[in-house]
């Protein structure tokens, strides 16, 4: 049995690419950052707990969780609309990183790893970031944004894969869900 551990729509749908018949659960892992811990430690930290509660269950289990990089930190989800507004005006007009860590977990194995995409925001002016918090897409999401809706009108992938920025690097998962 698989297990995707995630509350996600879109990795569900993404997963599908992969593993045909699979499960999906959630688990309330708390995804609080603990003082002086890395991105790759705060990703691994956050993957693991959410897959754990299932790990007994003799299935396979992965989990994802993806944030945004930006000058040296890390950006997660909006409180609400006016912390969203402020990401959006922080990330308008410059590039940053969106990363998603995977744990791929059963009684006997192990995996971790974290992929990255390059991404450009164009500028926006408030206007244009007021009418996108509008449609509600920044909800739940990473940054405020969800490139597969309204805001691939202006985000430009530079260098990486979009199913990283949607929550789950699909090719990556796929070969290693062969070796376990």
């Amino acid at each position: 049995m698989i297990i995707l551990a995630s509350r996600s729509k879109a990795r569900r749908i993404l997963f599908r690419k992969c593993v045909h018949n699979f499960v999906a659960k959630i688990s309330n892992a708390n995804e609080e950052r603990v003082d002086n811990e890395t991105l790759d430690e705060y990703l691994e930290r956050v993957t693991y707990l959410k897959a754990r509660p299932f790990i007994k269950s003799g299935a396979t289990v992965v989990s994802a969780d993806t944030v945004i990089f930006f000058n040296g930190k890390i950006v997660g989800k909006a409180k609400d609309e006016r912390d969203a507004f402020g990401m959006l005006k922080m990330l308008s007009g410059n590039f940053h990183q969106c990363i998603t860590g995977v744990t791929i977990i059963n009684r006997y194995k192990y995996k971790f790893f974290i992929d990255g995409t390059l991404l450009y925001m164009d500028k926006l002016s408030d206007r244009e970031i007021l009418n996108y918090l509008k449609c509600g897409e920044y909800k739940h999401k990473s940054g405020s944004y969800s490139i597969q809706g309204r805001a691939s009108g202006f985000l430009k992938i530079v260098n990486g894969e979009i199913d990283t920025v949607i929550g789950l690097p699909v090719k990556k998962i796929c070969r290693l869900y062969k070796t376990l």
